[in-house]
């Protein structure tokens, strides 16, 4: 008897759960992170082959530490050997399959594939709005004119009006699928004389829970979009808020759902409070931000078309290409400004995707003993900096970079299933960055727009800034404002806030 059927006999009585797996279309290869086996928890890779149309299983590798998925349950396979994945990534896109077992073949036959039904009518549901406050114009104008003052940064914006702004909690659904509570700020003009318009805004990297939002209660990029005629939501995102738990930095799908959610809350306030609207919806967002606006860009023209019309899309500064870009500069010695970044992405590929087995097997020794009680939404960036080693090349286990210099390896399936370069936007989109950004570099934008080229899409601008007024050190934090601007400003160009 074979190996292979040794092990199916041995995990055929497990009952069914959750758990997230990767399907890699560039090898071919289908990633399941855990599998229980009587006392022992597995991960399988199988191979796809396109001759037989059939899975042969490659490995099956015992897990010692980490023994349960952070999101979800461990998966089984039913008497019949019918093993049922639920969430299946494939190029950004979720989908859920049968494999079901061939004796003969000594393979498995994929059945039953579609896409997964995660649109429902409780996604989005409200569950509390809170009323914050009201700022008149003349207060709105004196806050970003201190802004001004604090960042050194002109930032040229006349209010229009006063604004209302509310937090939001709402249902939606975690990386595993799994209900949990978010929350966004809504900031609403207080002059309703013309239906309102709505902006979704991204905000970018967090890691301390103080700083969320819904704690903060003030935006200024929010509100100064709603400062001049716009409806804005702001997602505090999973992990901030009233989500708990780390954020899963990256995570190109929960941070799509999270916005549509807040965005369906809030049409909910605007109708309950009868407060007229268009279906038309811009997206903005910087940094982190602008990596989930183009996640959410994509999640909206796949899904939701016939609920919200997208009018224009302006992701900017985003680390949309992590398999490629992020990945060289990881492997690049020249310091980053802000190493955090690294075992932040680390941190959400492991509780996502578990392509090690457990911290003890993604970060080098001190690190993985210490390294999620740096991230416990109590630690702000300067202390996380400064307790990772001088080097960022440090940080990770030797296997990681072994990983990242393989492209069949689960790693990079993690990577690249996060990557948001491999579809066609169809609504008119403008990639800012600035040029000289040292932080997320300017590839990142130039690698997602020659994908979106060679796809076909001609509704796609890159939009390279230079400045010498800010464009020099601290480039990425001193372009935000600059090119929120230039965003706003093209959004204007629509006239459909008016």
């Amino acid at each position: 008897m074979s190996r292979f059927i040794l092990f199916i006999m041995s995990i055929y009585m497990m009952s069914p759960a959750w758990a997230n797996s990767v399907f890699n279309t560039q090898n071919n290869k289908l990633f399941i992170p855990f599998i229980q086996a009587g006392e022992q928890v597995f991960d399988a890779e199988l191979m796809y082959e396109t001759d037989t149309g059939l899975f042969t299983l490659l490995s099956a590798r015992m897990r010692e530490h980490q023994l349960t998925p952070t999101y979800g349950e461990t998966l089984a396979l039913s008497p019949q050997l019918d093993l049922h994945l639920p969430r299946i990534n494939l190029d950004g896109q979720m989908y859920s399959a049968d494999l079901a077992y061939d004796a003969a073949m000594n393979r498995f036959a994929a059945k039953n594939i579609s896409p997964l039904a995660e649109r429902t009518a409780e996604r989005g549901k409200s569950k509390g709005t809170t009323y914050i406050r009201q700022y008149s114009a003349a207060e709105l104008q004196q806050l970003i004119f201190l802004f001004s003052l604090q960042s050194g940064i002109n930032i040229n914006l006349t209010v229009q009006n006063g604004i209302v702004v509310y937090t939001l909690k709402y249902n939606t659904l975690n990386p595993a699928g799994e209900w949990v509570t978010a929350s966004a700020l809504l900031m609403l003009p207080d002059d309703l004389s013309q239906p309102l318009s709505m902006v979704a805004m991204q905000h970018g990297t967090e890691v301390l829970d103080s700083r969320a939002l819904t704690e903060q209660q003030i935006d200024i990029p929010s509100f100064g979009l709603a400062a001049t005629g716009y409806a804005v939501v702001a997602a505090d995102y999973l992990g901030f808020g009233a989500s708990e738990g780390l954020h899963p930095y990256t995570h190109a799908h929960s941070l799509a759902t999270v916005v549509v959610d807040a965005m369906r809350a809030a049409r909910t306030v605007l109708g309950i409070q009868k407060i007229s609207h268009t279906d038309r919806v811009f997206l903005a967002g910087y940094s982190e931000g602008g990596y989930a606006t183009l996640a959410l860009q994509r999640e909206l023209e796949a899904h939701y078309t016939d609920e919200f019309t997208l009018v224009a899309s302006a992701p900017m500064a985003g680390a949309y290409d992590l398999s490629g870009t992020m990945t060289l500069r990881l492997l690049d010695t020249t310091p980053h400004p802000n190493p955090y970044y690294f075992p932040y992405v680390g941190l959400m590929l492991q509780q996502v995707y578990s392509p090690f087995d457990g911290v003890q097997n993604t970060f080098a020794a001190p690190y993985h003993e210490e390294i999620m009680s740096y991230f416990d939404g109590q630690h702000d960036t300067t202390a996380i900096n400064a307790y990772l080693p001088a080097s960022h090349l440090d940080v990770f286990a030797p296997q990681v970079y072994a990983d990242l210099a393989d492209p069949d390896s689960w790693l990079m399936a993690a990577l690249r299933a996060n990557d948001l370069t491999r579809w066609t936007p169809q609504s008119p989109t403008r990639l800012y960055h600035c040029v000289k950004d040292d932080q997320v570099p300017f590839a990142n934008s130039q690698v997602a727009f020659d994908s979106f080229q060679a796809l076909g899409a001609t509704q796609v601008e890159l939009i390279p800034v230079e400045d010498s007024s800010y464009d020099q050190s601290n480039a990425h934090v001193n372009c935000g404002i600059p090119i929120m601007l230039m965003a706003k400003e093209w959004f204007d160009s629509f006239n459909t806030a008016k």
